[in-house]
């Protein structure tokens, strides 16, 4: 308290927030860049309460595969991202903002390959990007955030955010990426499953464990298995054409085309473009 009135960062804290500025924005883009959404959703109230609400955007949205280990039956499951990491980065983006910079609010933005996690402030203390990589460390802008936090345990008081962020995915190729443009702060994420269709890893099953598949069985269950997985294909790659599909499902070709056009009959899909040149939209 700061005589009658809340402090900024108590504020902040309460259901009742009202510091200019303090939300997050949760976009699932349609695609790779910023053309089409599929979902949008602003999160206001307790900061705590943002973390928790952006956490669920990103499970609600993201996927896991799975590979094969061992024995015909043996896998191991692979989450499209790390929550626990993805958690620190957004946690992050809260305590270390600038809120005296109106009309920036926390964004995240989730693609189709990436999840990009946006804030404003710079690192302070003349420090440059490639030197907070190398030796992490505790810049707190805002002191009374970082500290309830810390009580909280959503953070240690050592600065071991970015830390933790790296060593989740010390065994993944992509690793986060880091960017400081002006006085924003990125951090980019990507989709360890969007990566393995790209390549067509054959180690890695294509046909992933989608929120998709949830979702359309729970609102058309009379679909056939082919169908959702011809869904679940198109989720991850919406420019796949019939051949392809049909290939990577080992299925004929004209089963391919009895499914695509029950699902386009039924207004599940849509083809936007040419045969050649287009791509599959999926509406639900």
């Amino acid at each position: 308290m700061n005589g009658e009135k809340l402090t900024n960062a108590a504020l902040l804290y309460s259901d009742q927030n009202s510091v200019v500025g303090s939300f997050i924005s949760c976009t699932r883009w349609d695609g790779l860049d910023k053309l089409s959404a599929k979902d949008d959703i602003e999160f206001y109230g307790s900061i705590l309460d943002q973390i928790d609400n952006a956490m669920e955007f990103i499970k609600k949205h993201m996927s896991n595969g799975w590979v094969k280990e061992g024995g015909k039956l043996a896998r191991r499951t692979i989450p499209e991202y790390d929550l626990d990491a993805m958690r620190e980065a957004i946690i992050n983006a809260e305590a270390h903002r600038s809120y005296l910079m109106r009309g920036t609010n926390v964004e995240l933005a989730f693609y189709d390959d990436r999840i990009e996690i946006v804030s404003c402030g710079t690192i302070g203390n003349g420090k440059t990007l490639e030197e907070l990589l190398k030796r992490p460390t505790s810049q707190r802008r805002n002191q009374l955030v970082c500290d309830i936090f810390s009580r909280l345990d959503f953070m240690e008081r050592r600065g071991s955010g970015i830390k933790k962020i790296l060593l989740a995915y010390e065994n993944d190729e992509k690793k986060p990426k880091f960017e400081i443009i002006g006085d924003v702060f990125i951090v980019t994420f990507y989709s360890r499953l969007y990566r393995n269709v790209e390549r067509n890893d054959d180690n890695v099953d294509t046909n992933v464990e989608r929120n998709v598949e949830r979702k359309i069985k729970g609102k058309y269950p009379e679909l056939s298995n082919i169908s959702i997985n011809i869904l679940n294909l198109l989720e991850k790659n919406k420019y796949l054409k019939q051949n392809e599909i049909a290939e990577k499902l080992n299925k004929a070709p004209n089963t391919i085309y009895r499914n695509i056009k029950v699902l386009k009959d039924m207004g599940i899909i849509e083809r936007v473009g040419s045969t050649k040149k287009g791509y599959w939209r999926i509406n639900f």
